[in-house]
């Protein structure tokens, strides 16, 4: 619905101040809102109001939850939580120093218990091979899903925005956890959002429409908001994910279109127990088929792959106490800087359940810059899964299986092969429209040796390149141009154009 405004491609880029104008305009004035990114750079079509009433969940959804938590409690294994070996977590490796077979082995199941896992699971995987043709989807629908805390509404506007400027037409779909996170942006909900083509949820008022009681945090929630997504076909973006270039082709090519479910690696190599595949009945994996899935983005479709989201859900529910453990085994404190998280729970899921997805093979790549002997790290790159599946195949033959023994994707001139970056995650300074002082702040340390300030993400010649504009620049342009000076930020806006021009144009 949003197309770019000829004004806006000499560097149609990441426009971060637009919506943080919008989004004090309306809360200081309360006043009917035009979004200012329509009025500065897209040619606005018309847009439908909000389909759906946030405290009131679509019946079909929480009829479905209903039986699915009914199921899942039936199905509840009865036993002691897994505990890790001595408090020693397994260590994430990002190269491999072992043999294909060797895993680590920080979790113990006593004979008992492993019995009652295995038979708890199969038992809930047979009724779930039958309450997966209920799953509620409207057919042929696609769109992106997010979650988000209240506090982080600010990162999820950055990258609906980012996600607009790249010509998306993806409708979005975007999972607050609580009424308490959807009361703090409401005004953004009803005000902001439409004319983005982004619906607010509330993730409790369907979790809480059932009289079965599950206590969840939200870092399990992600594969819920897919779940309960009414689109059929799925691309989940964490709330500080974007893309470079436009992500809707994707649903119409290789490999999505002959997977039906397409995941992102992580740094690290898998740290999955060989007991949850005893418990699983399927064989275990070697440990260089692929690294640990980076949780923030994945595409699914639900209608092929309902049964590996319901079973991911079932391992998310009983996950702190069984299978994190498993899946994990303890690593997550070690990378996710977490006690708990739900990393690898959706492709180990399809994996049980042998449904087939294609993990992408290039390897996450990090940006950021290196200023006075200190690297700051701000975002991570994910590559095309299109260019990625040309490059590699199924990574099985020919210079790929080469390239591919190690997981380090090393051509044969010593070169790692890699497709083009389509996705940013942009986790190390957070663009946060309501908070925009936040990111600002790293913007002002100055290189000791020539007194100059320094790009937030280093030289990135790279990537501009396959963007076709110096896509900080453009950051930067935007944000100043965006009439910096009619907001409550005058004195950072003097900051910000000293930065501009002592970076990008001063030689």
């Amino acid at each position: 619905m949003m197309a770019l405004h000829a004004r806006s491609r000499r560097c149609s880029s990441l426009a971060l101040i637009v919506i943080f104008v919008t989004v004090v305009v309306y809360l200081v004035k309360s006043a009917a809102l035009v979004p200012r990114a329509e009025q500065t750079h897209y040619a606005r079509s018309p847009v439908n109001k909000t389909s759906i009433n946030p405290m009131q969940p679509p019946e079909d959804v929480v009829g479905f939850w209903r039986e699915l938590v009914r199921t899942m409690k039936q199905h509840e294994p009865v036993m002691p939580a897994i505990e890790i070996q001595g408090g020693q977590p397994a260590e994430y490796e990002m190269v491999f120093k072992g043999t294909k077979t060797q895993r680590a082995n920080r979790v113990t199941v006593a004979g008992n218990n492993l019995v009652r896992l295995e038979i708890t699971h199969t038992q809930f995987v047979n009724r779930v091979k039958q309450l997966s043709r209920q799953m509620p989807f409207a057919r042929g629908a696609k769109g992106i899903v997010m979650t988000a805390t209240g506090d982080q509404v600010g990162q999820a506007i950055t990258s609906i925005l980012m996600l607009r400027r790249t010509g998306s037409q993806l409708p979005v779909q975007l999972f607050l956890f609580s009424e308490e996170d959807f009361k703090k942006n409401e005004a953004i909900c009803q005000g902001v959002f439409p004319a983005l083509k982004t619906e607010c949820w509330v993730m409790d008022k369907i979790l809480e429409s059932s009289p079965e009681e599950i206590d969840l945090e939200h870092y399990q929630l992600r594969i819920f908001a897919i779940l309960f997504s009414t689109f059929q076909e799925v691309l989940f973006l964490a709330h500080d994910t974007w893309p470079v270039h436009n992500p809707d082709r994707l649903f119409g090519t290789q490999p999505y279109k002959l997977h039906g479910m397409v995941t992102w690696p992580d740094n690290w190599l898998s740290t999955t127990a060989r007991e949850f595949y005893d418990i699983a009945a399927v064989p275990v994996p070697d440990v260089l088929e692929r690294r640990s899935a980076d949780p923030s983005i994945v595409m699914c479709n639900k209608a092929s792959h309902a049964r590996s989201i319901m079973l991911a859900a079932y391992y998310n529910v009983f996950g702190p106490r069984i299978y994190y453990p498993l899946l994990q085994q303890g690593a997550a404190t070690v990378i996710d800087k977490a006690e708990h998280s739900d990393r690898d729970t959706l492709t180990n899921a399809a994996i049980a359940m042998e449904e087939k997805f294609y993990d992408v093979k290039t390897n996450v790549a990090q940006g950021g810059r290196r200023l006075n002997g200190e690297y700051l790290a701000v975002m991570n790159k994910q590559a095309d899964p299109w260019e990625d599946y040309r490059l590699f195949g199924d990574g099985k033959s020919g210079a790929a299986k080469e390239a591919r023994k190690d997981l380090r994707n090393l051509g044969a001139d010593g070169r790692e092969m890699r497709a083009r970056t389509l996705f940013i995650r942009h986790d190390g300074v957070k663009l946060d429209v309501k908070r925009p002082l936040r990111a600002l702040s790293a913007l002002f340390d100055v290189d000791q040796q020539d007194g100059r300030h320094a790009r937030l993400w280093g030289p990135e010649s790279e990537l501009n390149l396959e963007a076709g504009f110096d896509v900080e620049k453009g950051l930067w342009e935007e944000f100043i141009d965006a009439d910096c000076a009619s907001t409550f930020l005058s004195h950072e806006c003097e900051q910000l154009e000293r930065y501009l021009v002592d970076v990008f144009y001063t030689v």
